[in-house]
Parts: structure tokens; C-alpha cells; sequence
């Protein structure tokens, strides 16, 4: 046999209520820390300095292939 422990028709209030107002702030955080995070990632990348023409003439273009290997 089962009891029926309800307070007559009336039914209990949640014990907490969903909040809105959290969740925007939790968002808001999150926001902030990965704009502020993503500033500080680096380029990867070699400088390399071009050397200045001596003339002004223009040559013909040529296709230079470059190959990086472990050795």
C-alpha cells in the first residue's frame, strides 16, 4: 500500500528557480577570457629580410621551388 505524503491539493514551490541572469553572466566570461585569450596566440612564421633592387629594370619571372628537409 502506498501512502500519499502530498499536503492535501497544494503543491510545494520548487526549491530553486532557473535563473537567467547566470547563465548571461557565465557567457559573458566566457566571452572576455577567449577575446582576451586569442590576443596573446603568436603567428608562427620565419622573418625574412628581401633584399633591395640595385635597378629598376624588370627581368624576366622565374619559378623558384624551395624544399625543407630534416638534414
Amino acid at each position: 500500500m502506498a501512502r500519499d505524503f502530498r499536503r492535501g491539493d497544494k503543491r510545494l514551490p520548487p526549491l530553486s528557480l532557473f535563473s537567467q541572469s547566470s547563465l548571461t553572466d557565465i557567457v559573458l566570461l566566457l566571452l572576455i577570457f577567449f577575446l582576451l585569450t586569442s590576443s596573446f596566440v603568436t603567428n608562427f612564421g620565419i622573418r625574412v629580410e628581401v633584399p633591395k633592387a640595385e635597378s629598376s629594370a624588370r627581368t624576366a619571372e622565374q619559378f623558384i621551388s624551395v624544399a625543407v628537409t630534416k638534414e
